[in-house]
């Protein structure tokens, strides 16, 4: 099935995340080369048959072909590592020697999205209140590089959802999807960005997928990669700031009006779009969820 449409708008209002948090930064740098992207400088078109992407929605091909040999089948002007970070595991519980998209421990490193450090993110104030958790602020993004080994501009980070055959199955895809997100938000370049398309437990199982020249036990292992949390590299080193991704709810009816052709992808659920969620809540956040507006709010993940 084909579809086009004029604009692709990623909505994120109460909670948009990544399902990693970093724990803390002090380098400051002056700001005098900090390039303010705007929404069209951030907008990436894909190719007409996903085949051809080297970044962005990619295929299992591609991504197969990336986790076997990455030093030779890695895309042009990515100099770095393959950081494959996996929402869920794979094949639902069942078949344990293939948990994980395979990492070599050099050059493709697999994380779950459970690994490192687990602060939610930050709360900002609109003028009249308090948002809880929309997206993680600078400091939490240099923890997170430094816990996963990150360099923006030379590694591709490669979002993954896993395990299928349950309900949380979209979930994982809202994950990955608010993964890439946040990135994006931070000015990391779309050719550093990549998102599998389809669940990996399908697309990417030579059982299911018969045109995979690949076996299990080429692309799966049964551990994922370990956070060293000896990271160098901090956010300010991408040099660009992507901040205008985060549209507030006049935004999005402004552009419900004049727009037709428009795609809107909300990522949260119905409780949590209601601020209704009754589990997982966080003890820091301030109180402004629920019927009555008075009700600890649902964390990001």
């Amino acid at each position: 099935m084909k579809f086009r449409t004029k604009h692709l708008i990623i909505g994120t209002f109460a909670a948009s995340a990544l399902l990693f948090s970093g724990c803390d930064s002090t380098e400051e740098i002056a700001e005098n080369d900090l390039h303010i992207l705007s929404a069209q400088e951030i907008s990436n078109t894909s190719a007409a048959d996903y085949k051809d992407n080297t970044h962005g929605v990619v295929t299992a091909d591609r991504v197969a072909s990336w986790i076997t040999d990455w030093e030779k089948n890695k895309p042009k002007g990515i100099s770095g590592k393959l950081i494959i970070f996996q929402v869920g595991e794979l094949f639902n519980g069942s078949n344990a020697d293939y948990k994980y998209l395979k990492g070599d421990g050099e050059n493709v490193f697999t994380f779950d999205r459970t690994a490192g450090c687990t602060t939610t993110g930050d709360s900002r104030f609109d003028g009249v209140s308090n948002i809880p958790k929309p997206v993680f602020t600078g400091a939490e993004m240099d923890g997170a590089f430094q816990a996963y080994e990150i360099d923006p501009n030379n590694d591709m980070l490669l979002f993954v959802a896993g395990t299928p055959g349950d309900t949380k199955a979209g979930t994982y895809f809202a994950g990955a999807a608010r993964m890439w997100y946040t990135l994006a938000y931070w000015g990391v370049k779309a050719k550093n960005l990549a998102m599998l398309s389809g669940q990996a437990s399908y697309v990417l199982n030579p059982d299911i997928n018969q045109n995979l020249n690949y076996s299990k036990d080429d692309l799966f292992s049964s551990q994922g990669s370990v956070p060293t949390m000896k990271g160098t590299h901090t956010i300010d080193e991408v040099r660009q700031d992507g901040t205008v991704l985060q549209a507030t709810l006049t935004d999005m009816m402004k552009v419900v009006k004049e727009h037709q052709n428009t795609l809107i992808l909300d990522a949260r659920g119905e409780a949590e779009c209601e601020g209704l969620c009754d589990e997982k809540k966080s003890k820091m956040e301030d109180k402004v969820c629920g019927e009555n507006h008075d009700e600890q709010c649902y964390a990001a993940f």
